[in-house]
């Protein structure tokens, strides 16, 4: 029932930003793909693992925007949590922007993989790559 509302309604607003859309129906985006990430939908999953790919490939031309960013990362790694946890941890590693790299750690915060997760706890507290700053970032956003 949950997945045919919100199925229904991304539908409505699509995937990617109109022109001349509000910002609230770039919120609502978000959400509805949330949600359905949440609930397990598969073609929520599809989709942004493929556009996580793009992404990965070729980020000038395939970029995401900001206020996706996280929720297709987290949707993506739903899909193979493997190979979008290591890309995400690149990413991390070559960033030198703040909000991406806290971006990244929440990702890699969202693993349900109990060894990755012990991983992703060794990587925040021992490896000596994560700033002390972002430490308490990773703990507030992690799922």
């Amino acid at each position: 029932m949950l997945e045919q509302l919100f199925s229904k309604q991304l539908k409505v607003v699509g995937w990617d930003a109109l022109p001349e859309e509000s910002q609230r129906t770039g919120t609502l985006r978000g959400t509805i793909i949330n949600i359905l990430r949440i609930a397990g939908d598969e073609y929520v999953m599809d989709e942004a693992f493929s556009r996580f790919q793009r992404f990965i490939e070729n980020p000038e031309i395939d970029s995401i925007p900001g206020d996706l960013k996280s929720i297709i990362f987290k949707t993506a790694l739903r899909k193979d949590e493997e190979f979008v946890y290591r890309k995400v941890q690149e990413l991390y590693e070559k960033s030198t922007f703040p909000e991406e790299q806290r971006n990244c750690l929440s990702v890699m915060g969202s693993v349900l993989d109990m060894d990755r997760h012990k991983e992703t706890i060794d990587y925040v507290l021992f490896s000596g790559k994560v700033c002390v700053f972002d430490l308490n970032s990773y703990l507030i956003l992690c799922e």
